[in-house]
């Protein structure tokens, strides 16, 4: 079941007075339990993909629907909030919180309604991404680049997402680091039936895709 897809969507800058389209007319489907590769070279335009299907940016023409609606008709924000984990290449984790505040955040923000503490669940989730227990408790700028990527997928797992989106999540990361956040992603498409979707520009990476989606210049 397509729970993401884009219809005909095109995307220009608004102040371009050339009015080239970084993105052109494409249509893409993104399905429950499967994990999606966006690929192409710098500057195709694989980051702004990321930011339409976040709702981060509207499409100049075409839609995207989420779950049958039109994403622009929707709130932005509560799509986010509630239904679309985002990691961001840059983690945009908040510096003056240690990396349980960062998830418990996330969470209080969701408005959701949890079933046990948010101070156990946070730790769960964090163990799921296999962060030790020592690190709930350290400060972002305290955490190496693969922990704070762990702390980044926790944050956008805290939400009970049906798609996480993420951009460039193992670009800085060591081999085996890389192997195990991808183990992270693999395991919430596959075993979790969540709508994965991933820019990368890893052919190791690419390896373990169920689809890929290539943009060009």
């Amino acid at each position: 079941m397509s729970v993401l897809k884009l219809e005909k969507v095109s995307y220009h800058y608004a102040n371009s007075k050339a009015k080239r389209n970084i993105i052109q007319d494409k249509t893409y489907k993104f399905d429950f339990g499967k994990l999606y590769g966006i690929v192409g070279k710098s500057g195709a335009g694989k980051t702004t993909l990321l930011s339409l299907l976040a709702g981060l940016t509207k499409p100049t023409e075409g839609k995207i629907i989420y779950n049958s609606k039109n994403l622009n008709k929707i709130n932005s924000f509560d799509y986010r909030a509630q239904n679309c984990g985002v990691i961001f290449q840059q983690f945009n984790l908040l510096p003056q919180l240690t990396a349980l505040e960062n998830v418990m955040l996330a969470m209080d923000v969701s408005g959701k309604k949890y079933d046990q503490s948010k101070n156990k669940l946070a730790k769960n989730i964090l163990r799921s991404v296999e962060l030790p227990e020592i690190y709930d408790n350290k400060k972002i700028l305290q955490l190496s680049g693969g922990e704070q990527q762990r702390v980044a997928c926790a944050r956008a797992l805290a939400i009970k997402p049906d798609i996480i989106l993420a951009d460039e999540p193992t670009g800085n990361l060591d081999s085996e680091t890389q192997n195990d956040i991808i183990n992270i992603f693999d395991k919430l498409a596959h075993k979790e039936n969540k709508c994965v979707i991933i820019v990368t520009h890893s052919q190791e990476v690419a390896k373990r895709l169920d689809m890929i989606y290539e943009l060009k210049k």
